[in-house]
């Protein structure tokens, strides 16, 4: 469980979190109470989103990116507070250790990279994923079976 406080309000919640993902001192995630929260604090203050339903949460050259059942893959445009979809689909998310590189494994099995959020290139494809790690040039998927590992050059 996370404890925060909802900046510009003297009401604190206890949430627990389904995704979270973090780049520097920002971090984002999906709420069990369904909202999207952002910090740009390494969590001592927390900013409300849109309440959306996510598999996964990603940042990403500095934008959160989310995995949206029957949605796929969006953007959450902080300043108009909207959630924008990109045409992709995807159910889990990844960025590379270093933030060089996001990862996603599509309803299908389908494995690709981004090195720029826009072009994706294909790495392979897995049974039924439950969790992704990866780095610039891998992605590690948990499956029921174990670990499987994907990559791809550049």
């Amino acid at each position: 469980e996370i404890s925060a406080c909802l900046v510009g309000s003297e009401m604190c919640i206890r949430d627990s979190f389904h995704s979270l993902a973090a780049d520097g001192t920002a971090i984002a995630g999906w709420a069990t109470t369904g909202a999207l929260l952002w910090s740009e604090d390494e969590g001592d203050s927390w900013l409300p989103g849109p309440v959306t339903t996510a598999f996964s949460v990603a940042l990403f050259m500095e934008q959160l990116w989310l995995a949206i059942p029957d949605v796929g893959l969006a953007m959450w445009n902080r300043d108009a507070n909207a959630i924008e979809p990109v045409g992709e689909e995807g159910v889990l998310l990844a960025t590379a250790d270093d933030g060089s590189a996001m990862w996603r494994v599509d309803p299908d099995g389908f494995v690709h990279r981004t090195l720029d959020g826009r072009k994706w290139q294909q790495a392979g494809s897995v049974g039924a994923a439950e969790a992704i790690a990866a780095s610039r040039n891998s992605a590690f998927i948990v499956t029921a079976t174990g670990v499987q590992r994907l990559q791809v050059g550049g």
